[in-house]
Order: C-alpha cells, then structure tokens, then sequence
C-alpha cells in the first residue's frame, strides 16, 4: 500500500492595515527579525521600501539588534528588481541586452519628451529605438526596470529561478506601489515558494499623480481576501486622542466586515482641544495667531512643522517668516546652512544634485545635515576625511579624491558660532510641502489649504465620496482624471495626522458659513471665535 504524499503547505501571504503612528517600521523589523532566525543559507529575504531614507531607516533599526545576514537585502524595489531580477536573468530571455549592465538613472520620457521634444506615435518609435541601441550597450533606464522584470518574472524558467531564490519577501508603503509592481508581486506569490508580508494604509495613498491610476484601482484595495490573509492594525503610538477622534473622521473603510478605526496606545494628559481652524486667510495674521497659540501652550518654534501642497504655499510663508525674523534666522540655522555648504563643498555637488543622486527629499536631506552638525559638535577635532566617510556610507554619495586644501577652512565658519545653544532648542520653524513629510511626525502642525476648494476636499468625511475620481475636461471636452485634485483628500489626512499633540488649519481663502458649520461639526475649534 503505497504512502500519501504530504503537501507541503503554501507560504502564508499576509497584508497588514496600518494607519499612522501604527508602528509599522517597528513591526517589520520585528518580523524581519524572526525570519532571519528561520532564514535558510541558501536563500533570501528582500525587504523592499520606496525611499533611500527608509532603506536606511530600517537598516539602522534592524543592525542595533542583530548583524545583518549576507542574504538579508533591504532597498528600494528598483535595487531590488535589478539585483534578484534583471541584473541576473533578463539576458537569458533577450539575447539583444547585453550581460555586463548599467542602470541609468533617468527614463525614457525624460530623454524623448524632455530632451527631444517628441511627443505622440513619433516618441514611442524613437523610444523603442533608443531602449535598443542602449540595451545593446548594457544600458537600461529607470523606467526600462520594471517592464523587464515582468517579463523575467512570467517567464515559466526565469520566473522560477527567481523565486527559488526568495524565501521571505516585505513591502513597505503597499498602498504606493503601481499595477505593475504588483503584478511583479502576484506572479512571485504564484510560484508558491515565497512567503510574502506587505503592510500599508490605502487612506495615505497619494501618489495618483506619479501612476495617473484612479483611486479604486489601486492594488491594496483590490487585494483577494480569499488569497491574502488581511489583518488590521489599529493602533496609533503617535497622535494624541483628540487628533486621533479627529482623523478618525477620514477613515472608516471596511475591513474583515469592521470599519477601520485607529485607537490611542498610550493616552497623554493634554486639553481636550488640540485641534484648531485659524480664521484668517491673510498669511500675517495667520501666523501671528498661531504663533500665539504655541506661545500660550509653551511649545518651541522647533516643535513645529508648517506643511501646505505646493511649494509657491510655503515660499510665501517663509518670505514672511523670514521678514519678522521667526525662521532661517537663529543661531542654529546658521549652524545647519554653514554644514550644509561645507557638505556641497566636501563632495563637489549641489543639494539638488545629492538628492538626485540618492532619492531623497529636502526635509530628509535636512536631516541628514542636522546628523553631521550633531556629529561635528561630539568631536570637535572632526577632519574633512572622517566627514568624507560618513557621507558616502550613509547618503551613498560618491565623492572626488581630489584633496581639500586648507582644511582648516572649511570647518572655520562653525567655530566662529557659538554652539552653546543645542540643536533641540533651535527656534525656528520647519516649512515643507505635504509628500516631503509622509512618514515624518511633529509635536505641532499647521497645515494650510490653498484654496476653499482644496480646504473642502481635505474635510471629506464620506468614503463614497473621498473615494471617488475627480474628473476635470480636457482640451477635447472629455472628462478625464483631474491628477491636481484626485489625491486631495487624502493629502488632508496625510498632512492632519502628523501631529502628534496639536494640529492647527488654516486656508488662504475665506471660507463660507456652509464651511464653517462642518468645521464645528468635526469639532474644531476656531481662532479667534
């Protein structure tokens, strides 16, 4: 009597619900960290992220508790895609792309449409030409990454031997990637040979912009329940539980027949108002009224971000700022403008150029020169070597051999400053556009909406509606997606839920008594009354 066969059982698929301040880089570590611990020597775990800042971050997070395995890769997914995908197996299925490859890192478009000026028919033969004269050369774009790796990916041999490879796989941000990534993504879950966690919050999904997909299209909210093991996370370590009861307004989707709603971990004894609307729509008045607010409530200027949708938004507030000499004007600020140009001068580039070169934004990049003056302060006898190291191991920023003369120099300006003051205790406000700071959190924000329309789509309590398109009419008459508003309501909530103990809104519009009515509604307090 012949033995049954036992089938192995298929790797779990799990996707974690998580809205902010819920801990989810904590949570990944903490998974990834159990993994290792089943990691087979032979295999990998991938741990892919969207930024080179949350690269770093959970890098960072993950060697404090264990010395990071060679077969842990943790990167973006274009570093992924490269290293597990195309690098090794896109030749065996096109004999036209040459073995030895370099990545560039512009697209297609950015060549044709920007460069040539060619649009229409005529940019996708010039492009398909220009993919094949550089493929030849083992040169591939940016955007060339992905649709190669789809093809290496459901290609039945490559496809296999790729995912033979992969024993764990995370991904970060789930509600940002694109249809094609998660088709990437599904054909590795077919293979059965991977075990996959992702974790996102389709409510921070603002980047329809970047894909030009309709909200209801995007992956994280098709997602098979039947396939993917779906669990909430509704935990907030972040906001205080006013703020919490406020953002909560904006949530609500249905998950596992349960409307997701966040709860506070650990409840911090501050007044129940911690949410404000400042009436005035005149930019003075407005930051007098909420420099004000601060003041009364003892909070720091450095305790501050200022965060609106664009940048010519902020430009004026810092005109402003600046004018009454409230920012860019302390002590400190000199400080981190003075590193800032001993880095541009140490590595020959300019702030745009290194953030170019290492995908990050201005807040980040920031940060990242706030490190270098904490570290310049710890050791006074710091040289233009160790700066050197420390800027290519952590930005990954590559840096001429050519000597510095005059070393000396170079760090002169800083110790003309007096350093008595500490970085924490800089007052000056921190000004940035709404995608620069997702991820990022503050003890107070003030977010402020350009239009009366903008504030309006921000308030949107009503998930039918904050779900659906907003449609604009082209040059045609015919409606088409209207990619400067669709991602509006969810750019409030992104903005609303960095605060983590007072959140204040403004607009540059007056507002109308409807407006008004449904401000007092969700139980904002409005300044001055």
């Amino acid at each position: 009597m012949s033995k049954k066969v036992q089938q192995k059982p298929k790797p779990e698929c799990k996707l974690v619900i998580a809205g902010p301040g819920a801990g989810k880089t904590h949570n990944m570590v903490e998974k990834v960290l159990a993994c290792i611990e089943a990691l087979h020597p032979t295999r990998f775990c991938a741990v892919i992220t969207y930024t080179n800042a949350a690269t770093e971050e959970i890098k960072s997070r993950l060697s404090k508790k264990v010395k990071i395995p060679s077969n842990v890769f943790i990167g973006t997914i274009h570093s992924f895609l490269n290293r597990f995908v195309v690098i090794p197996y896109v030749s065996l299925i096109d004999k036209n792309i040459e073995i030895d490859k370099v990545f560039l890192q512009i697209s297609s478009e950015d060549i044709v449409r920007d460069k040539m000026k060619i649009t229409g028919k005529d940019a996708a033969i010039v492009r398909k030409r220009l993919y094949e004269s550089l493929n030849k050369k083992g040169l591939i774009t940016f955007d060339q990454t992905i649709s190669l790796a789809l093809e290496v990916i459901k290609n039945q041999k490559t496809g296999t031997l790729v995912c033979k490879r992969l024993q764990f796989l995370f991904v970060d941000e789930f509600q940002d990637i694109s249809n094609k990534h998660f088709e990437i993504i599904e054909s590795i879950r077919k293979q059965s040979q991977t075990e996959i966690y992702c974790v996102g919050d389709p409510e921070q999904y603002i980047s329809g912009f970047q894909y030009d997909m309709k909200y209801e299209s995007i992956p994280i909210l098709k997602i098979p329940k039947s396939i993917y093991n779906i669990e909430n996370n509704i935990n907030n370590h972040r906001c205080s539980l006013p703020i919490i009861t406020f953002i909560n307004n904006f949530n609500g989707r249905i998950y596992n027949n349960v409307p997701f709603q966040q709860n506070k971990v650990v409840n911090k004894n501050i007044a129940a108002h911690c949410v404000y609307f400042i009436k005035d729509h005149d930019l003075t008045p407005m930051i007098e009224k909420f420099t004000t607010l601060i003041e009364d409530k003892e909070y720091k200027k450095s305790d501050v971000y200022i965060i609106a949708k664009k940048n010519p938004t902020i430009e004026s507030f810092k005109k402003i700022l600046t004018t009454h000499k409230q920012v860019f004007e302390s002590n400190t600020t000199t400080q981190v403008e003075t590193m800032l140009n001993i880095i541009t001068t140490v590595t020959k580039k300019s702030q745009i150029k290194i953030q170019a070169e290492t995908n990050i934004s201005k807040v980040e990049f920031r940060k990242f020169v706030l490190k270098c003056l904490k570290n310049h302060k710890a050791d006074n006898n710091l040289k233009i070597a160790d700066l050197k190291k420390y800027i290519v191991e952590q930005m990954k920023v590559d840096i001429s051999e050519q000597e510095i003369s005059k070393q000396h120099d170079i760090f002169g300006d800083l110790k003309k400053i007096s350093t008595n003051k500490k970085l924490e205790n800089s007052e000056c406000f921190t000004l940035s556009n709404i995608h620069n700071v997702k991820g990022l959190e503050s003890k107070v924000v003030l977010c402020i909406a350009k239009t009366k329309k903008e504030l309006e789509l921000w308030l949107e309590t009503d998930v039918n509606e904050r779900e659906k398109t907003i449609l604009r009419k082209n040059k045609n008459d015919k409606l088409v997606k209207d990619d400067e508003l669709d991602d509006y309501p969810r750019i409030g909530y992104v903005a609303f839920s960095r605060a983590k103990e007072l959140l204040c809104i403004a607009c540059q519009e007056e507002i109308d008594e409807e407006l008004k009515n449904r401000i007092e509604k969700l139980n904002i307090q409005i300044i001055p009354i």
